[in-house]
């Protein structure tokens, strides 16, 4: 919508542009990145606490070890693997979101 000029601009993930300009490179030339936020963490799995852990330990199994079965789905998405990370990986968000909160951005106008 933004390489059509049906908006002015438009917030998207990196992960999606870079996707977006590799499949439709054109579009380099007809939209600019204003700014950045980030960089952040990917969006996590998650799972409801009621998996039990057995099932919740053969899921992240087989999310782990996705990229070795299917190299090529994962190249062709850009995606390197699934890791398994601790909560404190996602400190970089909560530092964003609490910076937002603080200069009243997530206030409605």
């Amino acid at each position: 919508m933004v390489a059509a000029g049906e908006v002015d601009g438009a917030a998207i993930d990196s992960h999606v542009l870079a996707i977006e300009l590799r499949e439709h490179p054109e579009l380099a030339d007809v939209i600019d990145i204003v700014d950045v936020l980030g960089p952040s963490t990917i969006q996590p799995v998650v799972v409801s606490r009621r998996i039990s852990p057995e099932l919740r330990n053969l899921m992240s199994t087989s999310l782990t070890s996705l990229a070795d079965d299917l190299p090529s789905v994962f190249a062709s998405a850009m995606v390197e693997r699934f890791v398994v990370v601790g909560a404190n990986a996602y400190d970089d968000i909560r530092r964003m979101v609490s910076y937002c909160e603080s200069v009243g951005f997530l206030d409605l106008q």
